[in-house]
């Protein structure tokens, strides 16, 4: 299986076509991956614009919870890839 790095920059008719032969669970590893990314983006926004210590530190938490479901929904993604249970 191929999983494309983020389903949302394909033409919009190609992604919804992707995302509807996708089985769910896949699917749903696929959301995650782009909601990780979001975060990460909200998180690097939202430091360069801080204008407090208590700001930082949310973003700061915001990143770090980004990167570590992004570890494991990429190890789950990879799992499937094994079993062939992915399409």
């Amino acid at each position: 299986m191929h999983w494309p790095g983020a389903v949302s920059q394909l033409p919009g008719e190609l992604a919804r076509g992707f995302l509807n032969t996708m089985k769910p669970f896949d699917k749903n590893i696929n959301e995650t991956l782009e909601l990780v990314q979001a975060m990460v983006d909200l998180a690097e926004a939202g430091e360069s614009d801080s204008e407090d210590d208590d700001s930082s530190i949310l973003y700061g938490i915001l990143r770090d919870s980004a990167h570590q479901i992004k570890k494991i929904a990429e190890t789950e993604k990879e799992k499937h890839i094994k079993k062939g249970s992915c399409e």
